[in-house]
């Protein structure tokens, strides 16, 4: 299931916008049709809810190096809620993290000054 992109605010104030990807299946049939009305849709929301709550707790820097730990708190906080619907999160992925233009082009120029930086470096000890 995709979940639909949102707005999010990163633990530093700058607001991103994020979706992802749920896989799921239906362990108790019985459950996800008498314990809640529309389970895909709770489970679309829930998703929703769990990443903008997981994302205000880190900022921009750590969010992207921790992707792999953010989808998994998220999976673990769905998983705590689907259960008693008779129905297993088995894995979620964050697809896209886009934060505002502005500060894309200034983690860009970050990098391309880090590059030059390391071959100012690696110049001057081939030199010496």
């Amino acid at each position: 299931m995709e979940i639909a992109d949102q707005r999010a605010i990163t633990k530093d104030n700058v607001k991103i916008k994020i979706d992802g990807i749920l896989y799921y299946k239906f362990k108790d049939t019985k459950a996800a049709c008498y314990n809640i009305k529309d389970p895909e849709n709770a489970i679309s929301f829930l998703a929703q809810t769990a990443m903008r709550s997981e994302i205000g707790l880190l900022d921009l820097d750590s969010m992207f190096k921790e992707r792999e730990s953010l989808n998994a708190k998220i999976r673990a906080h769905l998983d705590h809620t689907t259960e008693q619907w008779g129905i297993e999160c088995m894995r979620y992925e964050i697809k896209d993290i886009l934060p505002p233009k502005k500060i894309q082009q200034s983690m860009e120029l970050q990098a391309e000054a880090e590059r030059i930086k390391r071959s100012h470096i690696l110049e001057s000890e081939g030199r010496r």
